[in-house]
Formats: C-alpha cells, structure tokens, sequence
C-alpha cells in the first residue's frame, strides 16, 4: 500500500497521470496475470531477470505472460547499476567482457 501511495503521488505531478486500478487476487501469479489478460488491453509486468534457464533474460511470471497473455504485453526491466571505475592499473588493463545474447 505504501509503494502505491508513493506511485500515485509521484504521477500526481503528470498533466495526465493514467488511471489505475489496484486488485488483490490471491493465486500463482502467473496464472492470475494470463487469466486477467483476457479483459486487458495492456499487461505491464515486471522482470528481474532471475531464474532458471529457461527464464535466463525474463523472470518466470514474466516469461508465462509474454507466452500466454491474451493482450500485449510489455516487460520492464530494473534500470542496469553502473559498474564502479576500476581503481588499479591492472584493472583499468583489463577487456571488458560484453554479455552474451
């Protein structure tokens, strides 16, 4: 309830904050996402990114959607954290691996 406040007080500046409806539901979350997909024009999730294989660049809930949503979907990813400045010479030498995709 406090991360809502906190939203709503932040879109409250916005010309045009969107509307929103806040719905507890208990049940796997996946399953409860798909199933209320059927009356949504949009589905926002969420993704950490953590999880087996499968999942490797989408969380597990956020794969299910992506696959079994009956509307659009879009997955927001956590902002990347900056990596900190190499501090010794060694480091600053050292090749930066790029992520494999």
């Amino acid at each position: 309830r406090a991360l809502l406040d906190e939203v709503r007080a932040e879109l409250a500046a916005e010309p045009a904050p969107p509307a929103a409806e806040v719905v507890a539901v208990a049940g796997l979350p996946a399953r409860v996402l798909v199933e209320m997909s059927a009356d949504a024009d949009l589905l926002v999730v969420g993704s950490r990114g953590h999880g087996g294989f499968a999942s490797m660049l989408l969380g597990s809930v956020s794969l299910q959607c992506v696959l079994h949503a009956r509307c659009p979907v879009t997955v927001v990813r956590p902002r990347p954290v900056p990596a900190a400045e190499p501090t010794t010479q060694a480091e600053r030498a050292a090749p930066i691996a790029a992520p494999a995709f």
